[in-house]
Parts: C-alpha cells; structure tokens; sequence
C-alpha cells in the first residue's frame, strides 16, 4: 500500500471532521501554530513533531499530527468547497516541507511561491508563512525540528563526513535566510522519499524504539540535502556553493585517493563528469584528474621517506597497479625517482 494510501486510511480509523469554519482554531490548538498577530510560539517540548496532509480533487484534506515522543497525536478530515490559504504564522522552530506528491504552494513574507514534487522546502524559524490547500492530488509531509539538528556540524570534525562543508554551507543559508528551497539533482529520489515514509509510519505504528530511528532518519534526510539536492540560490551563492562542493570533492578524494575516479565523485555528488571538471578547474586552477593523480603521489612519498615498504607495494597501496605507470608519473611531479627519494 502506497503511503498516503496508508495515511488517508490512518485517518479514516481515528478521524475528527471538521468545517472550513473552525480551520484556524483547528491549527492553533493541535499544530501549535500562532497567528502571526499574536506572537505567540510553542514551548519546544520534544524535539522533534510531525505533519502531513493529503488533499484531493474532492475537496478533502486529511491531516495527521505526531509529537515524537508521543504525548500527542491528532488527525482530521477537513472539507472544503474552494482553495484555501491558512492564516499567516510563524513558528519557533525549523520546518522541512517535503512535497510527496503533486506540487505545495505557500504565501512566504507575503510572496508566492511553488514547489514540485521531490522539492524540499525549509522555513526558518519565525518567518511568516502560510499555505494553499488546493482541490489537487497532493501528499505533504513537514519535519519541525529543533535547530540543534542543523548546528551539530558546525563544530564537527568528521574526517570521513566528505559532505561536511556542504552541511555547514546549508547551515549557513538556513540562518541567513527566511527560507531555503531544494530540487533533486537527477529523477531517482528514492533515498529521500523512504526516509520521509520511514519517519511518518515509525510514529504511526509507536512501536519501542522508534524515537532514535526517526532522529536518525531526520540526520539521513539532511545528509541527502548536501549529496543529492541543489540549493536554489543567488549568483553570489551560488559562487559559494561552487567553493564549497570542491572543497568537499577535495575531502572526498583525500579520505579515497587510491581508488577514487571523476565518474566515481560524479556519483557521489549527483553531477554530471563534465561539470564537476569545470567547476573544479575554476576553483583549483589544475584539472580534477590530474589533482588525483598529486593527492596519491603525495602520499606515495610520505610512505616512500617513512616507512620500508617496497615501492612497488606502496604503488599498489596509493591506486597504481601499474608500476611502470607509477615511476613515470612520480618522475613527473618530483623531477626524482622514488628510489632517489627513498636513498636520501
């Protein structure tokens, strides 16, 4: 069964119906949200809730609520006869908009605007906004989480986290902005699409344990963020973005330069080979193939000063199976042999 299949039925079993009359009042006491005239914002009791809405042609929406640490569950059924915009509010906490299905269209500070299915929204703490419940075949589901989740890599030093940068850039924009949108780089969205269904089904089946499985979930979603989606941004961020993707290609390779390849980093950071060249010829001033080749002779000559290893083993070990190959590009970079560099 389809997840929104799923929640739709979830619904039906536990519905509260309501009229278009009490929408608001049905928001502020069960989703915690404010008019944005009053000020008011929830106290963070948890750190993390949850909400996800269907909608359909009908003129139907069916809404589930869950606190992760399941001190409050709610779902409705609310009828419309026309499109809806829900008051304006502002909440003190992050939210991250996933569209499932269809397309999500919001009123943010007072502008429109649209996202696709497979885009990621994230509304920055006390933003005005607002939503659209339209007469349309959609699934929305939204993350409200507390900042901590952002700022732990801010102060990571995480040698094997290659997308640590990327993090750090999000986190950035997260706080600078009122709000940063997302599109996937390439159609296959499936990763992002299981964690968001493994989020909403663990807090709907409450069975022990779901608490670290849903947080590590949220971390996986934002790890996806950096490795598989595009920020949508400036001119000038979007120059930032360049240095921080090849600062993050840089990591990578150095934690894999025996094996690494440019179709390898083109997977990894869902761009295409080309792209990924170009980019990093900007920034580096040296062609992405060739800095792989100086990142593993690099470490080809620390081995060949420290250790005793034979120089053809540590050939092997940096990514040359061919050892000729290897004296040849050595030769290249060093004007010495290894053998030179050893006997000194």
């Amino acid at each position: 069964m389809e997840l929104k299949d799923k929640c739709d039925e979830y619904v039906l079993r536990n519905v509260k119906t309501i009229d278009i009359a009490d929408y608001e009042s049905f928001l502020q006491l069960n989703n915690n949200q404010e008019p944005v005239l009053t000020g008011l914002h929830r106290g963070l009791r948890d750190l993390l809730s949850v909400h996800a809405w269907t909608t359909s042609p009908e003129g139907h929406q069916n809404y589930l609520y869950f606190q992760m640490n399941g001190e409050q569950k709610f779902c409705a059924t609310l009828y419309y006869s026309s499109e809806t915009l829900c008051q304006p509010h502002t909440h003190n906490y992050i939210e991250l908009l996933y569209v499932m299905q269809g397309e999500l269209r919001m009123q943010i500070d007072g502008k429109t605007y649209s996202f696709k299915e497979g885009d990621i929204c994230l509304i920055n703490t006390n933003t005005i906004h607002c939503e659209y419940i339209e007469r349309k075949d959609s699934f929305i589901i939204c993350l409200c989480t507390d900042d901590i989740i952002f700022e732990q890599y801010q102060n990571s030093r995480s040698a094997k986290d290659y997308t640590l940068s990327l993090k750090r850039f999000i986190n950035q924009k997260r706080m600078q902005e009122l709000f940063v949108s997302f599109s996937p780089r390439n159609t296959d969205t499936h990763k992002t699409k299981h964690a968001f269904e493994t989020i909403i089904s663990e807090l709907m089946e409450d069975l022990p344990g779901k608490q670290r499985i849903v947080i590590g979930y949220v971390e996986r979603i934002i790890d996806l963020l950096a490795r598989e989606y595009s920020i949508q941004a400036t001119r000038s961020d979007k120059e930032e973005l360049q240095k921080v993707l090849v600062q993050s290609i840089c990591s990578y390779i150095e934690y894999h330069y025996d094996s690494v390849t440019v179709n390898e980093l083109s997977q990894k950071f869902s761009y295409s080979p080309d792209y990924l060249t170009k980019i990093f010829k900007k920034e580096q001033e040296t062609n992405l193939s060739a800095y792989i080749q100086l990142v593993r002779l690099q470490h080809a000559s620390e081995l060949i000063s420290s250790t005793s290893l034979p120089i053809e083993k540590i050939s092997r070990k940096v990514g040359y199976n061919n050892v000729g190959f290897f004296y040849k590009k050595f030769y290249e970079i060093y004007q010495t042999t290894p053998n030179e560099v050893r006997e000194k």
